[in-house]
């Protein structure tokens, strides 16, 4: 079945690149009519003409999410054009992911502020407005297992994905009466624009196979494993989820992890090819 967004206004935050650019993308090709939010002029403004080039309806609006008077700015931008905004992607986010060590007030503030804030301030001023909006409303938030397995950096990373899904659930309960359905996705493991390019290095080879096999599938996420569930979630298949977080993950969180390392640790030292070679 392919969904039809015709006639729906969407908004991608962070949609210069990576998963938010084919969350924005697949909207637009699905029929939407799709406004990327980000910082980087340049990067947006090559989406954008790739876009068009497609015949694809596709905007850009060079926002500073940091900047937390932007979410009005935003919403008032798109609803003077538009006339109502059917769909909200939380995709942006900012900041180095660090050791502990290395964090600094300002990345920590970076963070929480595009991260976090920015989501929920979007939010609250599309909830705010939906009196004078025509239409019922969805709101989808880019997590992260990084919001359940830690790993020993980026404590900022962990604590903004943990507390987006608490937002998701808040939101959720908070914006149902009012026509608003809220739900956010889990990515795992992604191979993204910025970082494909070094994952299919020769030299990665051993790399590759180990993430390859840490899936029960047997493969790496791509994008479109992302904003093909994004789609999902927006269109009417489920109006009746609310307050939800998706995980696209390929199975990769759902093993024992001591089991996996054993397995795969037995199974190199018998495979002197190496696991997951094709043939």
């Amino acid at each position: 079945m392919i969904l039809n967004f015709r006639d729906k206004v969407v908004i991608v935050t962070g949609a210069a690149r990576g998963i938010g650019k084919n969350i924005a993308n697949k909207f637009a090709a699905a029929g939407a009519k799709v406004i990327i939010v980000d910082i980087n002029e340049q990067l947006g403004s090559t989406v954008v003409k790739e876009c068009r080039s497609k015949k694809l309806e596709v905007d850009f609006l060079a926002m500073d999410l940091a900047q937390t008077e932007q979410a009005e700015k935003v919403v008032d931008t798109v609803t003077r054009k538009h006339g109502k905004i059917d769909i909200l992607v939380n995709n942006a986010r900012a900041g180095k992911r660090t050791a502990p060590l290395a964090e600094t007030i300002e990345n920590w503030e970076l963070s929480f502020d595009v991260s976090l804030k920015a989501p929920f301030f979007l939010s609250q001023v599309l909830i705010l407005r939906a009196p004078s909006l025509p239409c019922e409303s969805v709101i989808l938030n880019i997590s992260s297992v990084a919001a359940k397995n830690i790993s020993q950096n980026s404590a900022s990373y962990h604590l903004i994905k943990a507390a987006l899904e608490n937002l998701t659930r808040y939101l959720a309960v908070y914006g149902g009466p009012k026509g608003f359905r809220v739900n956010a996705i889990r990515p795992g493991f992604i191979v993204q624009d910025e970082h494909g390019s070094r994952y299919r290095q020769d030299d990665n080879q051993t790399y590759r196979d180990m993430a390859e096999y840490c899936h029960p599938l047997r493969r790496i996420g791509s994008s479109d494993d992302i904003a093909n569930a994004a789609l999902f979630l927006c269109s009417d298949l489920a109006r009746f989820i609310t307050g939800q977080v998706l995980t696209v993950d390929g199975g990769l969180t759902i093993q024992d992890q001591w089991s996996l390392i054993e397995r795969f640790c037995s199974t190199r030292i018998r495979d002197k090819d190496g696991i997951g070679s094709r043939k």
